[in-house]
């Protein structure tokens, strides 16, 4: 049963309860959270990693404004907290600051109202929660005085409306201090970024780092910047960030990040990754001493199979592959073959490709099984490898028809990649990670390797970051689908390096294939008689290059 209920109690906060409360949550703070609560900068930027505080760092400098109320006026503060939406705001906020409240004794003193999404203080302060994801929300906003605006997630804010908050909006009253904080975003540009970056040149610095302040002059009157990572609890010796830190090692190495791998920098310590980046993927041919390193040189035997031969050291019942389709009409269809191991590396290796404008159904399904298209006795693609461990396309424009007329008129089964609303900037980081640290092998002379190799950022009329629409990128979705589709059947990572550069070896085309993840027996590779009708460099759709076709 409920206690009573206790009795408000009206008035300001004493100077001997706001200094007991700094000291009873400035106590559970480690160093560079007490410097971020403490910080006097009128704009503050504050750059973290998931799960390592940032938020409950700010909830004491909001709840310690809100009993200190307006200094001049007597009055009480007026402060808000910002994120994507209001939803977000009261899942992250709510049950937080009152387990704040709660903890140093003033649930007489402090009103909430869920409703509402605002904090009611005794001395007239007041704490609402608010989203920045409409322009239409935000409007609501202006007009108002503040004492401490607080915007999380800012990394996910589109940079013209955050710009527009901040300058329009909000900027033009505030009477004490902004604060942008959030975790590093995919998109490399607007103002969070700015003011949370490393340093670029000689160029004005838009901030500077709080550990740095006296190094600057007195009247700086730009940002004062902070950030930290899991790391940094872990040494304090807070519980929490030691499990929390010891997690994302494990997790570094399960994946064998190296540790310039943009997935690393980005979440285990929280940094922005590729500062400068122009190009969309870090796609390298080769390394600093000439040795190939994204890039794969397959020897192919003219007239006997299109698909590369793979390095020395595979074992073919461990092999397997899969195909991934970008669907498009006016645009080229891409199909790309992703070769992968079920043991030992998680190297990645394009082991062929098929691109071209104008391709039915009918003439995929061709390319698929054979002139046939007899689905019991496969020839084509499925013919020379096996059937795939997974087959995926594109469902979007046409991509749903063609996946339809695929299944019920030729018994092929391709299912739709998997796109969830915010899938691209994930996946192209994850693919950038994997050629960075070496873990992907593209053949030289690709559609893929040219679209890896040119691709680039530009901004678009929103002033957000996108992939050039003036150059083609069907290849890379494609493969993009597939990396997303081959991620659960890669092998755990061991502690080895990524295959060397191939060179000769075995064929990687399979005669049969008996069953989805079934190690496949020596005699059931083949390098093909080139009998099934499809041949290479006569303006079929297969890419030639210069070692002799595929």
């Amino acid at each position: 049963m409920a206690g009573p209920k206790r009795k408000w109690v009206e008035g300001p906060f004493s100077l001997d309860e706001i200094a007991a409360a700094e000291r009873t949550l400035l106590a559970q703070c480690h160093p560079p959270q007490r410097d971020f609560v403490l910080d006097p900068a009128r704009f503050i930027s504050l750059l973290c990693g998931r799960g390592t505080g940032k938020t409950f760092a700010e909830l004491i400098r909001l709840l310690l404004v809100l009993m200190r109320g307006d200094e001049v006026t007597g009055k009480g503060a007026q402060c808000l907290y910002i994120t994507d939406t209001r939803d977000h705001a009261r899942a992250i906020v709510w049950a937080e600051f009152k387990g704040l409240i709660h903890d140093l004794g003033l649930d007489d003193r402090v009103h909430s109202n869920e409703t509402r999404l605002e904090f009611a203080f005794a001395n007239g302060s007041v704490l609402q929660l608010h989203g920045f994801g409409e322009r239409d929300e935000i409007e609501k906003l202006r007009g108002r005085t503040f004492h401490e605006i607080a915007i999380d997630e800012s990394g996910l804010a589109r940079t013209d409306l955050l710009a527009r908050l901040v300058n329009e909006i909000i900027g033009p009253r505030l009477v004490g201090a902004l604060v942008l904080l959030g975790t590093p975003g995919y998109s490399l540009e607007g103002l969070f970024y700015e003011v949370t970056r490393g340093a670029s040149g000689s160029e004005e610095p838009q901030h500077r780092p709080y550990a740095k302040r006296d190094e600057y002059p007195d009247d700086w009157n730009k940002w004062s910047s902070h950030a930290w990572s899991a790391k940094e609890g872990a040494e304090a010796g807070i519980p929490a960030l030691q499990r929390l830190w010891e997690k994302k090692l494990q997790l570094k190495a399960s994946n064998g990040w190296s540790d310039s791998n943009p997935k690393w920098l980005r979440e285990g310590l929280g940094q922005w990754a590729q500062d400068d980046a122009t190009h969309v993927y870090a796609y390298r041919a080769y390394k600093d001493d000439g040795a190939e390193h994204n890039q794969w040189s397959p020897i192919i035997t003219p007239g006997s199979t299109r698909w590369a031969k793979l390095p020395p050291g595979f074992d073919s019942r461990t092999w397997g592959y899969g195909l991934s389709m970008d669907v498009g009409w006016k645009d080229a269809f891409a199909l790309e073959a992703l070769g992968f191991r079920y043991e030992l590396d998680r190297t990645i290796w394009q082991i062929g490709e098929y691109y071209k404008t104008k391709q039915s159904a009918r003439a995929i399904a061709t390319l698929l099984i054979g002139p046939e298209l007899d689905i019991s006795k496969p020839a084509g693609i499925i013919g020379e490898l096996g059937w795939p461990d997974f087959m995926v396309a594109d469902l979007s424009g046409q991509g749903d028809r063609f996946v339809d007329e695929m299944r019920v008129e030729f018994g092929i089964v391709i299912k739709g990649a998997d796109k969830h609303p915010k899938y691209k900037d994930p996946a192209i980081e994850t693919v950038s990670g994997d050629l960075l640290d070496g873990y992907m092998r593209i053949m030289k002379g690709s559609a893929l390797a040219t679209e890896m190799s040119s691709l680039q950022w530009v901004m678009d009329a929103n002033g957000r970051r996108v992939e050039n629409p003036k150059q083609a990128n069907h290849a890379c979705d494609a493969w993009l689908y597939g990396r997303i589709a081959v991620g659960a059947l890669l092998p755990a990572f061991q502690k080895s390096e990524p295959q060397g550069t191939p060179s000769e070896g075995t064929s990687a085309a399979p005669a049969a294939r008996r069953s989805p993840l079934l190690p496949r027996s020596e005699d059931a590779w083949s390098d093909g008689d080139g009998s099934d009708g499809w041949s290479g460099g006569d303006g079929d759709g297969w890419h030639s290059g210069d070692a002799g076709g595929w």
